[in-house]
């Protein structure tokens, strides 16, 4: 006895210790915030103060914390702007407040692909998941957990994979494909025993227990659900084990042994009354009245079908109201985006249309370009049918007119040929010189030969 007392008083002294360096940690921010006029240091500050909140479980200030940092989002890195927009999307939808957490999850999703961050868009995709499951819309919850996963694999995220695949368990459960539900649960299971996450793994332990229940693999499920429930005591998760509990009932009813299913969905509704989770003594109370009436216990019976039927109405209330606020802004976020998509590709198509004008306006040009050159050849070479060529006069001009062509082919050349020679010389002077030479080398011959027939004609006429 003495021992247990020793026990409980260093549990509780640690408790106290904890939570008074949590304390002065608060004070210690408050005071930088009191006494700091920097707004660059005043936005890591209310990041810093968000995160502790958060770990003491004051989510409300935690909120209230990041959304003062978001006040100075231009003062901060693109990453701790990405982080804060998670961390509100994640508060908010603790808060049952669907709708807003969506907007901030889908704003941190365009930054993380703007800045091409695939972690961030893996924990993003991760997260807008969640809150489609909160919303019951198990299809669109699981083509998030998808590309989630995908990016994840890709950079080799092992939190982001476990976490994920027992996301997606949960989603096979709810959508009937319980084999499936089995493979991703297992999967998160031995990435959790690898990593030392023991919460993790009763959350698994408790997706395999229902999945094998489902298939009426009775003994098996309440195997795992058995060893899930210990590791909840263990850590003194109340909700874990209520959850557990009340799936341990289940299985015991299907078995028969109701007076262990009657303990089992009594320890359940007693942990849902505490906890304020609606849903579990709901459940455990729906359960609760058939067993008691098996028993004799009709007024208790009674009660309880009473109790279901009361926190049925007020959960699917709340559910309701939540449901039909969420798709409202889904629908309003869907609408903006097909807007903005539409004015993408109208830019997209004013923008063709640009380019088309002006890639037909420089091939115009390249033509009359094309055409004065073919035009100077042509007068260079029928020289001696259009001027008489005894004069001095009249072979310096022809000369002059040969001479020219030539320039402006090897120009036109040059013009023509940039883009490619721009490529492959990486734009080097010396390279470039090199080539244009060489194209300079191969023009060549067409002087050669104008000056050969000015020749053949000036003899001729002598």
């Amino acid at each position: 006895m003495k021992t247990l007392f020793s026990i409980i008083v260093i549990v509780a002294q640690s408790v106290v210790s904890t939570f008074a360096q949590d304390s002065r940690k608060v004070d210690s921010l408050n005071s930088i915030l009191s006494s700091q006029n920097d707004e660059k240091i005043r936005a890591k500050t209310y990041v810093t103060l968000g995160e502790v909140y958060q770990g003491t479980e004051n989510y409300a200030k935690s909120l209230q914390s990041y959304e003062k940092a978001l006040e100075y989002s231009k003062l901060l890195d693109t990453g701790t702007v990405i982080f804060i927009g998670r961390q509100i999307g994640r508060l908010l939808a603790l808060e049952g407040k669907y709708p807003q957490a969506l907007e901030y999850l889908l704003q941190a999703l365009r930054l993380c692909e703007a800045k091409h961050s695939l972690g961030g868009m893996s924990e993003c995709y991760r997260l807008i998941g969640n809150l489609y499951g909160s919303q019951k819309d198990f299809e669109r919850e699981l083509s998030y957990y998808q590309e989630a996963l995908k990016i994840a694999k890709n950079i080799n995220d092992t939190l982001v994979i476990a976490l994920t695949q027992y996301n997606m368990g949960g989603v096979y459960v709810n959508l009937n494909r319980y084999q499936d539900a089995i493979k991703s649960f297992f999967v998160a299971l031995k990435l959790f025993e690898k990593s030392d996450a023991p919460d993790m793994i009763a959350d698994c332990l408790t997706g395999l227990g229902e999945a094998h229940e489902k298939l009426d693999e009775v003994y098996t499920g309440l195997g795992y659900h058995r060893r899930a429930k210990e590791i909840f005591e263990k850590l003194e998760i109340e909700s874990g084990v209520g959850t557990v509990a009340f799936n341990i009932a289940t299985c015991y009813q299907k078995l028969g042994k109701l007076s262990d299913a009657k303990t089992n969905a009594e320890i359940a509704e007693k942990i849902g009354q505490r906890t304020g989770d609606i849903e579990l003594e709901m459940d455990a109370k729906k359960i609760l009245a058939p067993l008691y009436a098996s028993f004799g216990l009709f007024d208790n019976a009674y009660r309880a079908e009473s109790s279901y039927h009361r926190l049925k109405d007020s959960l699917f209330n709340a559910e309701n109201a939540n449901r039909i606020s969420f798709l409202q802004f889904q629908y309003e976020s869907e609408k903006r985006d097909s807007e903005k998509k539409l004015r993408e590709i109208e830019l997209q198509r004013q923008q063709e249309i640009i380019t088309e004008k002006q890639e037909r306006r420089i091939l115009l040009q390249y033509l009359a370009i094309f055409g004065i050159i073919l035009l100077a050849i042509m007068i260079a070479l029928l020289s001696r049918k259009i001027f008489s060529l005894e004069s001095a006069n009249a072979q310096a001009f022809v000369r002059l007119i040969s001479f020219t062509a030539v320039v402006m082919i090897i120009e036109f050349a040059i013009l023509f040929l940039d883009p490619v020679i721009d490529k492959y010389t990486a734009g080097t002077p010396l390279w470039k010189m090199f080539t244009n030479v060489a194209i300079a080398i191969a023009v060549t011959p067409i002087h050669s030969l104008i000056e050969s027939r000015l020749q053949q004609a000036n003899r001729n006429k002598q």
